[in-house]
């Protein structure tokens, strides 16, 4: 994972580029847009490092 939280522009970042016409040739697909969490695996082991990640977020 990226190791640190998302951000609100992280989403809108992928929003726009999915409306532009730089993505006039995705179609059927799933942008998942979390950081590298879906690609760490399982789940419930990430789970540890999300609780680090926002404390340390939180300060």
């Amino acid at each position: 994972p990226m190791g640190r939280m998302g951000r609100p522009e992280d989403v809108a970042d992928a929003s726009f580029f999915l409306a532009s016409s730089d993505a006039s040739y995705i179609n059927g697909s799933i942008l998942y847009v979390d950081g590298g969490w879906t690609s760490f695996g399982d789940a419930g082991n990430a789970s540890e490092l999300y609780d680090e990640c926002f404390a340390e977020a939180a300060g």
